[in-house]
């Protein structure tokens, strides 16, 4: 699956492609995304946004999806700005309900959700997010 086709906002420019499924007002994906920053060199992170934290998390989650320029996107996520950015005058919301099957048809029932390059998963934030990724079980 094209992760890029549902709810996804990417850091990093690394060859490793780590998938994570956040919610934009999930206070433990924000600490996950701030240790993410120091390994952009190494990984590319596909933050996959969700609403698992009920109806303003949704309405959240729909704006970045919605949103007119997804050049700032990861800003607004990372900042907890999300409800400022403008939104496209229509939005089909046909990614963005593919989005919430895809969660929930992998299981997800609470974030944040890390897929590792190697298939591995840790459901929340790993301590050391850069040893969890190198480890190798």
């Amino acid at each position: 699956m094209d992760v890029d086709t549902l709810n996804t906002v990417s850091m990093g420019r690394g060859d490793k492609e780590v998938v994570v499924f956040v919610d934009p007002r999930c206070a433990v994906c924000h600490q996950l995304m701030g240790d993410a920053k120091s390994l952009v060199d190494d990984y590319t992170f596909k933050f996959i946004v969700i609403p698992a934290l009920g109806a303003e998390s949704n309405r959240l989650a729909k704006n970045l999806y919605c949103a007119k320029d997804k050049t700032h996107a990861l800003d607004a996520l990372m900042n907890n700005t999300l409800g400022s950015l403008p939104s496209k005058e229509t939005c089909d919301p046909g990614q963005y309900d593919q989005t919430l099957l895809t969660a929930h048809f992998i299981g997800i029932e609470g974030v944040p959700f890390v897929v590792a390059p190697d298939g591995r998963v840790s459901k929340g934030r790993p301590k050391n997010l850069k040893s969890w990724l190198e480890s190798v079980e």
